[in-house]
């Protein structure tokens, strides 16, 4: 190889060199800014179908990226309760969940928002499990009954561009929403033989 040649191989070497030397301190010097937590908004529910035994119901929620990089691995986890607005009173049990899904795992590109939809099997007996009280209000004649969904965003996730990745940005951000789920008649009926049912055994034993 000529002198010539071994000076353009090295011109061209230490151009690249630089080039991914500044990308990388770029992105490395914009990870290390301080950066924002995702944000997450209540979009609407979707009550997909109701049957006798359960509602399928979406729950639509956008989640937003502040920042100019992407965050991987971001962990969406959700509970589900009842919520009748007197979760302290006897017969309750405000801390117990009738559902926990499934965690999911997304990305989110920078500067942008992202549609999201939670799927949830709704079903009636695991509600009127955890609440006296709503079940007292659907054989009052309620045809709806309140759920509050819990939403959980966290994560410690890697940072990227479209080149490359590194570094971790720890955050948790939460979400609580209750909407009004829809309860067939069919079981209504159910709850209200169930009911009948018991008030009858009680006077037999009494008798």
């Amino acid at each position: 190889m000529t002198f010539r040649k071994m000076a353009t191989v090295a011109t061209v070497s230490a151009l690249v060199g630089a080039t991914l030397l500044l990308h990388g301190c770029a992105f490395f010097s914009l990870a290390s800014q301080k950066l924002k937590p995702p944000t997450v908004a209540y979009d609407h529910t979707e009550v997909v179908a109701v049957a006798p035994r359960a509602a399928n119901v979406n729950f639509h929620v956008k989640v937003g990226n502040p920042n100019a990089v992407g965050l991987q691995n971001v962990r969406i986890s959700y509970q589900l309760f009842h919520d009748d607005g007197r979760r302290h009173e006897a017969g309750d049990q405000p801390n117990h969940p009738f559902l926990k899904g499934n965690d999911l795992l997304i990305d989110l590109a920078p500067r942008k928002d992202s549609p999201l939809g939670v799927p949830a099997e709704i079903v009636y007996a695991d509600v009127f499990a955890t609440s006296v009280k709503v079940v007292e209000k659907v054989l009052a004649g309620a045809k709806t009954v309140p759920v509050r969904i819990d939403l959980v965003i966290s994560g410690n996730p890697t940072l990227y561009d479209s080149t490359r990745a590194g570094s971790l940005f720890p955050f948790t951000v939460h979400l609580s929403r209750t909407e009004d789920v829809p309860v067939p008649q069919e079981q209504i009926d159910l709850l209200k033989k169930k009911a009948a049912d018991g008030a009858l055994n009680q006077l037999r034993k009494r008798f």
